[in-house]
């Protein structure tokens, strides 16, 4: 928390990287196992889907981080004390209300 981008980038990339692809070519693998149907449409699915998989994984690791750099940032410890965090509220309001 209030590292400079680059290096927060690289920090939550190491820790979540390996899951990120394991898991992305796992799902892809077994899109690619309905590659062995008869079932042409179901063929078709299984290949196709498990190719956007991997294509999603290289836009994951190249075309998420690039862009991730290149929005503004600011600096949430300098807003003044009456000034409220716009993103604040977002985990208040996810909770269910009863």
């Amino acid at each position: 928390r209030g590292a400079p981008p680059r290096r927060a980038l690289d920090q939550t990339f190491e820790s979540v990287l390996p899951t990120i692809i394991s898991t992305t070519v796992m799902i892809a693998v077994a899109f690619f196992v309905l590659g062995f149907s008869e079932f042409t449409i179901t063929r078709n699915l299984g290949l196709l889907t498990g190719v956007i998989m991997l294509l999603c994984l290289l836009a994951d690791v190249t075309l998420l981080p690039a862009l991730l750099l290149r929005m503004p940032t600011r600096n949430i410890g300098a807003m003044s004390s009456g000034e409220r965090d716009p993103v604040a509220h977002l985990d208040r309001d996810a909770l269910p209300r009863h």
